[in-house]
């Protein structure tokens, strides 16, 4: 299976080669509130929402700190339980941080590459 990532710098879609993924590890996080999964460069993919999002939507974002950096993908506000797959990966630089923006609950599990 092969696997592409958008690139923002070209704007285009590109297939994701060995030396994309050299010494990178790979994991997941679990998370209730803010948290900063991982720091440095990797691939999201999408998410699993294990209880239901509040009134508030969820904000993952390439940061290593809440309102920091660029959103790179938005879960709406009372979000059910279940899988989000995105169609291809989302490259990030700086880190991978989970934002549940104000007085947000709910619990998602991220794997991250």
């Amino acid at each position: 299976m092969l696997i592409h990532y958008w690139d923002p710098v070209t704007g285009t879609t590109k297939p994701m080669t060995a030396a994309d993924l050299a010494g990178a590890a790979a994991g997941y996080t679990q998370a209730t509130a803010d948290t900063l999964v991982k720091t440095g460069p990797g691939l999201y993919k999408g998410l699993l929402i294990t209880t239901a999002l509040s009134a508030h939507a969820l904000q993952i974002r390439d940061s290593i700190t809440a309102g920091g950096g660029t959103v790179i993908h938005t879960i709406p506000a009372s979000q059910a339980v279940g899988v989000i797959v995105l169609p291809m990966a989302i490259p990030f630089t700086t880190g991978l941080y989970i934002d549940f923006n104000a007085s947000g609950t709910g619990t998602v599990i991220v794997p991250w590459v």
